[in-house]
């Protein structure tokens, strides 16, 4: 007869199974990484424990620091190597370093050490290690604590768990190689992350901008070193965060190269060329008359309860169950706010191209300043800027307001999920319309906006100078620009997207690009810029004089002709700026999708073979018969998706169709 317990603890139980032990190991693991959304949280978890780390060894005093070396200061150093036989992230702190016979303990999944200190830390669920080894191709890490610098590596976790099978899991292995990162530390810790096509990140290489500006930017605003600490002056931060160096180092790439970082966010006020605090206003420090292109605030939890007094008061004095969760949510986190509002709706742009001085940059992608709001706990911030919760804000005031809400150690950090926690978006909605009324105030102390109107002039005579003074400056930048050839109907390279249309139509007009008929460029009526169709029976032939033809390959006829019906095109001078559009969001009006354009004309491609995450492929002798239409000079392709993006960038053409005529 079976017998049946009296009591049981379901946490006891672990399956006896080698494939059961499997199944519930990479089931454990797969949660974890299905809660990690945003592109940079390899970076964010890598450098939040260095981060903890750090002020562990660190935070009592430089002096006070266990097994420091002489002159040794708290640092961290990130290295990006996009070499395409690496791809590798790593990150090394002199932190507390990790004992060796504590190794398995530190990355067994939701057992973290950080449980068992009092003081606050940046990460305590014991799941970000278990990301950064699982959902990536291959980890290694290198520590040295009391012991001398011990290494393992693992390979293949995630592949581990994405088959799905019943093998067992990688292990760590020891690693004798030689190398040592820590030589110049008392303690510390070095990780390195492979990442590939097939992780959210994707490949180094594959950054658009990749500059040691750029990853400036989102080191500062995306992860723990930008260390938000609002109105703080620097002498109040910890000594160890003052004595803190962070070091960049960019392999690999075009702009490749070292640069040294400043250990705190990046606020946006920073940027702006003309700026005032509300702090400033309010004592009277700039005069009435002066106008500002942007306006900030910095209040600390006191200063919250001073600027917001009555409206606390309504919270206190009302018997709402809401309103009382709230308050007691606004000061159990002792709540600090910096916020922004841009005089027009797309400064954060405009100064986030000028910080990473690349004017034609849109990926946004790399921006984590922008109109919305982000969250940061422990000082650090948490994932990624999210749209305004005050549902009412009007729709231009949640592109100009940029809100920061700082929490202390109470707030539960979660680096992996976008959203707000739900028991926290009724203090967030709540604190919005008042930040934001705290802004609007004063809109009249802001410059006027271009956005708002079409120009700035208010009467006729101002009208004429300003026309006068924009055909000027068209003037001198024609005058600075290369000719085109004598019968094109542009003199000068195209500027501007209608400039670009032009352009095009004149080619079509001579017989340049035979084949193609506009059935309409209807503009902004349709979310793409035309539709035409492609037929041709005269096929290209490579010669010695031209090896790559601009024609169509005649292995792609059926029945002696080649044809596309019904096509999508896009025009855009520059090729970056409209994989910027595939990278918007959603509901925004310029998105793009790039699996529903078919043909891009553009007037130039860079010279490299990646944007972002699309690979940029120039037709050459090996593979121009994948041309779909006549004059395409380059594909554009996205990983291991099938569409293909054609792409005739007429800069390119020009010189093939002139060499073609000689």
């Amino acid at each position: 007869m079976q017998v049946i317990p009296q009591s049981f603890d379901p946490l006891q139980f672990r399956p006896s199974e080698e494939s059961e032990l499997a199944a519930h190991a990479r089931n454990i693991v797969k949660n974890v990484l299905d809660s990690y959304t945003g592109k940079f949280d390899v970076l964010a978890e890598a450098v939040q424990n260095a981060m903890d780390a750090l002020e562990e060894r660190w935070g009592d005093g430089i002096s006070a620091a266990p097994g420091r070396k002489a002159g040794e200061l708290p640092t961290i150093r990130v290295e990006l190597d996009a070499a395409d036989t690496a791809n590798t992230i790593t990150v090394t702190d002199n932190g507390v370093g990790i004992p060796s016979h504590r190794l398995q303990e530190v990355f067994t999944p939701h057992l973290s050490p950080k449980l068992a200190t009092e003081k606050p830390s940046r990460g305590h669920k014991g799941v970000g290690t278990t990301f950064l080894i699982y959902g990536h191709p291959a980890f290694e890490v290198r520590t040295k604590a009391e012991d001398d610098e011990v290494a393992y590596a693992i390979q293949g976790g995630a592949d581990w768990v994405r088959n799905g099978s019943a093998d067992t899991p990688p292990k760590f292995e020891h690693v004798v190689d030689g190398q040592a990162r820590l030589t110049d530390f008392g303690r510390g810790t070095s990780i390195t992350v492979k990442v590939d096509d097939s992780t959210r990140f994707g490949r180094l290489r594959n950054a658009q901008y990749n500059t040691t500006s750029t990853w400036d930017l989102v080191l500062r605003t995306y992860t723990a070193i930008g260390m938000v600490n609002v109105g703080a002056t620097d002498r109040r931060r910890p000594e160890w965060v003052r004595e803190l160096k962070v070091e960049l180092e960019l392999k690999g790439v075009a702009g490749a190269g070292k640069a040294e970082i400043t250990p705190t966010f990046q606020y946006p006020h920073s940027f702006a060329a003309t700026k005032a605090s509300l702090a400033e206003i309010w004592t009277g420090q700039v005069g009435d008359s002066n106008r500002f292109e942007m306006l900030y605030l910095e209040l600390t939890h006191e200063g919250l309860e001073q600027h917001l007094k009555a409206q606390i008061e309504e919270l206190e004095n009302s018997d709402q169950a809401d309103d009382q969760e709230i308050l007691q949510r606004l000061r159990s986190y002792e709540t600090q706010v910096y916020a922004s509002w841009a005089y027009k709706n797309t400064l954060y742009e405009d100064i986030y191209r000028t910080a990473i001085e690349e004017p034609s940059a849109k990926r946004y992608q790399y921006m984590n300043v922008k109109g919305g709001l982000l969250v940061a706990s422990v000082g650090m911030p948490i994932g990624e800027t999210t749209d305004h919760p005050y549902a009412t804000m009007k729709p231009e005031y949640r592109r100009r307001l940029f809100m920061l809400v700082s929490f202390n150690q109470l707030y539960s950090p979660d680096l992996g999920r976008k959203t707000i926690p739900a028991h926290d978006r009724a203090l967030l909605e709540w604190l919005e319309p008042q930040i934001q009324n705290l802004f609007t105030r004063h809109v009249d102390r802001l410059v006027r906006s271009n956005d708002e109107a079409p120009h700035k002039a208010g009467t006729f005579a101002e009208a004429k100078e300003e026309i006068a003074q924009q055909a000027e400056r068209i003037r001198k930048q024609v005058e600075r620009t290369s000719p085109l050839p004598a019968q094109l109907a542009f003199s000068y390279q195209p500027n501007y997207e209608a400039e670009l249309v032009g352009l095009f139509y004149a080619h079509l007009s001579t017989g340049d690009l035979p084949g193609y008929t506009l059935l309409a460029v209807p503009g902004s009526r349709t979310r793409l810029d035309g539709l035409f169709d492609f037929e041709t029976a005269d096929f290209g032939k490579p010669t010695a004089d031209m090896p790559v033809p601009l024609g169509i390959a005649e292995s792609k006829a059926r029945d002696g002709a080649f044809q596309r019906r019904t096509k999508w095109l896009e025009f855009k001078v520059k090729l970056e700026d409209l994989v910027d559009d595939f990278g918007s969001d959603d509901a925004s009006a310029s998105k793009k999708y790039f699996d529903l354009v078919d043909l891009a004309v553009v007037w130039e491609v860079p010279d490299r073979d990646a944007i972002g995450d699309f690979d940029v492929v120039k037709l050459d002798t090996s593979n121009w018969n994948e041309r779909d239409y006549y004059g395409v000079t380059h594909l554009l392709k996205k990983g291991t998706g099938n569409h293909v993006l054609q792409v005739l960038a007429l800069q390119d053409f020009i010189l093939m169709n002139a060499s073609k005529a000689t």
